[in-house]
């Protein structure tokens, strides 16, 4: 039983997902979703053989699965392209009844944290990350 998550992107959705990708990709290809036209990517990699509705694609789609999500924690910072992912997902937990934590530093990148993990900020992140768990995993 998982008693407790840290997502650190976000809990896209099918179209916020498949529109990311194309951009990265440079990949584009016009697909219906949530009745309208978006760009979305060729299936591909671990996408090639998957139905664009699968919850393992885009979970975010699916509101009966988020709200069985464990107590989450939403970790960003104000640089991150993902930002609006992450804020998008924060309130979909919280409108879902899921107890969701939200951190947001002022100046990080996407994964700041993880990657200079020498800037006081990191020091930060990580204890936020540790009273997370150590109040979720301790009960």
């Amino acid at each position: 039983m998982v008693r407790c998550i840290l997502l650190v992107s976000s809990l896209l959705t099918r179209t916020e997902n498949a529109a990311r990708t194309a951009i990265a990709a440079g990949d584009r290809w016009r697909c219906k979703c949530n009745g309208g036209q978006h760009l979305a990517p060729k299936p591909s990699g671990y996408f090639r053989g998957v139905e664009a509705g699968d919850p393992v694609v885009a979970p975010g789609d699916h509101d009966d699965l988020v709200a069985r999500f464990p107590p989450a924690l939403l970790i960003s910072g104000t640089r991150d392209f993902a930002l609006g992912g992450v804020l998008a997902s924060h309130n979909k937990l919280v409108k879902l009844g899921v107890e969701a934590d939200l951190h947001v530093w002022e100046g990080l990148g996407h994964a700041t944290f993880a990657f200079n993990p020498r800037l006081p900020e990191s020091d930060e992140v990580h204890r936020v990350i540790v009273r997370f768990f150590d109040r979720h995993l301790s009960q």
